[in-house]
Parts: structure tokens; C-alpha cells; sequence
């Protein structure tokens, strides 16, 4: 059979540990070897917030397995992932990059943690004025500036 590369994200609960994931990864790539598979690389995220609340778990385990099997596969393995309730979501796709590059971890943006620290971030964005293309617009804008300086 014709191997093809996949990639499987999978999001475990908010109380799995790094030690819960390397067994759910050695569970996954024992199941892939029964079905003529294998794992050719796995990286792990850690925990992260979830942007919404998942079957009452605000953050989950994140990790990320790239391998190679046939397509028939794929059918047990998502059937095998929606049973096993320790993991909340999963997604496999096709891989279209290999598994040699760099880390594909998302990098997280810092936020402001208050209202004043957000405000201050947002006074240090410059915005440039884009110039205004209707003239009877234009000539309004330039009237009341003179009528302000003039006050």
C-alpha cells in the first residue's frame, strides 16, 4: 500500500500532564503500527488556554504527531481519537510540510494585562493619516482646521 504523510494536532483535557501525553503518543503509535503505520516525529506544545470552554476545560494539552500510513487508516485512527475521552479535539490533515522543519509551535503574543498597560500599547501604535480622496470632503477637513487655529 502507498504510504501518505499526515499531521494529527490533538488537544487533551486540562488536567492531563506531559507524562498523560507520551502515553497517549506511545498509545497512538502503537495503533499505527498495527495498521502498517509510524510516527516520524511528535511535539509537544504544553498547556494552553483555549479560546472557548471544551466539554468544561478552559485549557488543554496540546501536541502535535506527524506519520506516514495508508489512507485507509484514517478512518479507525479518527474513529479511535472521537472515543478516547481524555482527548477533547483532533484533527488530522494531509502534510504538507515535512516533519525535518523547524517547530511549527505557535508563538505566543504577550497581552496587556490591564486596561491602562492595553491603552499605553495601543498609544504606541503609529498611524500614518491616509490622504482623502473626495475633495468636497477635503475642503471641509481644511475649513474647520482653520476655523480652529483661527479661535
Amino acid at each position: 500500500m502507498h504510504l501518505m504523510q499526515y499531521e494529527l494536532t490533538f488537544i487533551l483535557g486540562e488536567t492531563a500532564t506531559a507524562a498523560d501525553a507520551k502515553a497517549k503518543v506511545a498509545e497512538l503509535a502503537t495503533f499505527l503500527k498495527q495498521h502498517d503505520g509510524s510516527i516520524t516525529r511528535e511535539e509537544h506544545w504544553g498547556r494552553r488556554e483555549l479560546a472557548y470552554v471544551i466539554r468544561r476545560n478552559r485549557s488543554g494539552f496540546y501536541v502535535t504527531v506527524w506519520f506516514t500510513a495508508p489512507a485507509p487508516t484514517l478512518k479507525p485512527l479518527d474513529q479511535h481519537l472521537r472515543l478516547d475521552e481524555s482527548i477533547i479535539r483532533s484533527l488530522v490533515t494531509k502534510a504538507y510540510t515535512t516533519a525535518e522543519e523547524g517547530s511549527l509551535r505557535p508563538e505566543v503574543e504577550e497581552k496587556p494585562t490591564t486596561r491602562r498597560s492595553k491603552a499605553k500599547a495601543d498609544e504606541e501604535v503609529e498611524t500614518d493619516e491616509e490622504p482623502v480622496e473626495d475633495e468636497v470632503l477635503q475642503s471641509t477637513i481644511d475649513d474647520a482646521t482653520k476655523a480652529e487655529t483661527a479661535e
